[in-house]
């Protein structure tokens, strides 16, 4: 993945959350800080891998600080801020593993439908031995016995 787009991706997810964020402060009245940017992190992780969700989970972090500073004891927005990181990058993590597990679903799928066609390629080939060595049954009989079919 380029890490140009990676990073563009982090940082317009995270900007478009923020825009919105300022727009519904007001409304929120200043709670929930960090709700909008779980989905700039999710879609960054996806769309961008690893490094882009962990951008978007440390730029998140410091927008939410400047966009909606908190009215708390340092050490409250220092756990907020901690536990806001961790789930970030466990969110980061989560979708990564998804898609490389699909990833592998796909390639054992590809796999099991190759080996379907040479298994029945080989059936195929079985059969056909084996209605010849039928057939060479059937005129050894005749050759033998001197029966007709």
């Amino acid at each position: 993945m380029n890490i140009v787009r990676s990073a563009a991706i982090a940082i317009g997810t995270v900007a478009m959350a923020a825009g919105a964020k300022t727009l519904l402060n007001p409304m929120l009245d200043g709670q929930a800080p960090f709700l909008l940017f779980f989905t700039p992190i999710f879609v960054s992780a996806f769309y961008g891998g690893y490094g882009a969700g962990v951008m978007a989970t440390i730029l998140s972090t410091v927008v939410v600080h400047v966009v909606n500073p908190m009215d708390l004891q340092w050490y409250a927005i220092a756990f907020m801020s901690l536990l806001f990181i961790a789930e970030g990058i466990g969110v980061t993590v989560l979708v990564r593993r998804q898609q490389q597990s699909e990833a592998r679903l796909r390639k054992n799928l590809s796999d099991l439908k190759r080996a379907q066609r040479k298994l029945g390629e080989t059936n195929t080939r079985a059969l056909a031995a084996l209605d010849e060595a039928l057939d060479w049954g059937e005129e050894r009989q005749r050759s033998m016995f001197g029966t007709k079919n």
